[in-house]
């Protein structure tokens, strides 16, 4: 963005400010992004601009000099940046009315340092601009508010350009208004390092979905853990391609699927749980490959799958590698260059032991899901039911674990799984109600 747009901006919202509740002052075209790495370290922040929210006062902002515009109102905040430095921006404090504005054309962070802030009427945070890296310390929470007549409110944290996340602290997101998303991002996407929660309850509307993380652009996950929760929508979309390489990353919806790409779905490395109660856990609208990683995977009944391919378009389901739990079955005609097995019938809430050469992993099934189960590893895999499990490291909200130690149990048969038969009938023990 020039800074004669920004001098254009700024008249605009002298005149018009009304706090963060609309976005109706002025539209800003999308920025191209500048840097693809995604690394913090690898930008230089030469001024850091400190914002201070408070239930006693007014929000306090220092560290701006005259290329920034600044506006408070209460604890509504917006900020005008002209500038060519790359700026930092640390948000601290408590309010349950507020929001924090940005404009900026320049790649920029956003430092959140124990930051908890509600906006009941819209957004909590809106990046109009560049490249933001989301720099977690500390724990930090965000409550957007109901939609709003104003599309651009629909969600709680929102970005024009690409985000990052990444540090040693936590966010937790959560949005109930209708139509409402968690975070939502019209470009590319990275989680790195830091925990990020989502969670997302309200109802679909007529134009709107309930969204818990979504993303236009392209969405890469190569560390730190992220949990999404929704009730009407997808858990995790990305418009274009998902990439998983590390990290531990949970998704669940009650009605759609879990994970959404509109490109190729790729995982290679990592710890990946996607469970729809409703449609399919893992949905790609290109290719699907695993490669490696740990990856759970549950769909409802028949027609839907536990990991689907757009066979339709042309497209497959490769599974090359990594350890597998599909509750649902696979993808019509995937291509298995992994052998994969299944298990005849399973049973609903039940402990099972998977062991996959020296490694034994413990998991419980949902209360519903489809069939068959099917089980996949780098060496011919075990199956045990009905199994009292202790110790290891857990994951997927304590769903499954590593490195277990397993007693009892029985035996369960396993077949050879070709990839044609997924998305049978319920599982062993009836009941296929929500979860």
């Amino acid at each position: 963005m020039k800074k004669t747009q920004l001098l254009i901006l700024l008249g605009g919202l002298l005149l018009l400010f009304d706090g963060c509740q609309k976005d109706n002052i002025v539209t800003i075209d999308p920025v191209v992004v500048e840097d693809a790495d995604d690394d913090i370290a690898n930008t230089s922040f030469t001024q850091t601009v400190y914002v201070a929210f408070s239930e006693s006062s007014n929000a306090s902002v220092t560290g701006t000099n005259d290329d920034f515009a600044v506006i408070v109102s209460g604890n509504h905040v917006t900020l005008v940046y002209s500038g060519d430095e790359y700026v930092m921006y640390e948000l601290s404090g408590t309010a349950t009315d507020g929001c924090f504005k940005l404009y900026s054309s320049r790649k920029q962070a956003l430092a959140l340092n124990g930051l908890n802030l509600t906006n009941p009427n819209g957004a909590v945070i809106d990046i109009q601009g560049g490249r933001t890296f989301v720099l977690l310390s500390e724990e930090n929470a965000l409550s957007g508010g109901a939609a709003t007549t104003d599309d651009s409110e629909n969600y709680t944290l929102f970005s024009e350009g690409s985000l990052v996340f990444c540090g040693s602290g936590s966010l937790d997101v959560t949005n109930s208004g209708a139509g409402c998303k968690g975070i939502s991002c019209n470009s590319n996407g990275s989680f790195t390092n830091g925990t990020v929660s989502v969670t997302v309850t309200g109802n679909n509307t007529s134009s709107k979905s309930a969204k818990a993380i979504k993303f236009d652009g392209n969405l890469v996950f190569t560390g730190g853990k992220v949990v999404a929760k929704s009730t009407a929508h997808e858990g995790i979309e990305a418009k274009g391609t998902i990439t998983i390489n590390g990290g531990e990353i949970y998704s669940y919806s009650q009605s759609d699927d879990a994970f959404n790409s509109g490109g190729d779905f790729t995982i290679s490395g990592g710890y990946v749980y996607g469970q729809s109660a409703g449609n399919d856990g893992l949905d790609a609208n290109g290719n699907c490959y695993i490669k490696g990683g740990v990856l759970y995977a549950i769909g409802s009944r028949s027609p839907e799958v536990a990991i689907d391919a757009n066979s339709e378009g042309g497209y497959k389901l490769y599974v090359e590698g990594g350890t597998l739990v599909a509750i649902g079955g696979l993808e019509s005609g995937s291509s298995l260059s992994q052998s994969c097995y299944q298990a005849s019938s399973w049973s609903q809430s039940t402990w099972y032991a998977l062991t996959v050469g020296s490694t034994t992993y413990a998991f419980k099934t949902p209360s519903s899901g489809g069939t068959p189960l099917v089980v996949s590893g780098a060496s011919t895999p075990t199956l045990t039911s009905d199994v009292s499990a202790s110790g290891g490291t857990a994951y997927f909200e304590g769903l499954f674990y590593e490195d277990a130690t397993v007693s009892g149990g029985s035996s369960v048969s396993l077949s050879s799984y070709t990839g044609s038969n997924g998305g049978g009938g319920g599982p062993g023990g009836g009941g296929h109600g929500p979860f």
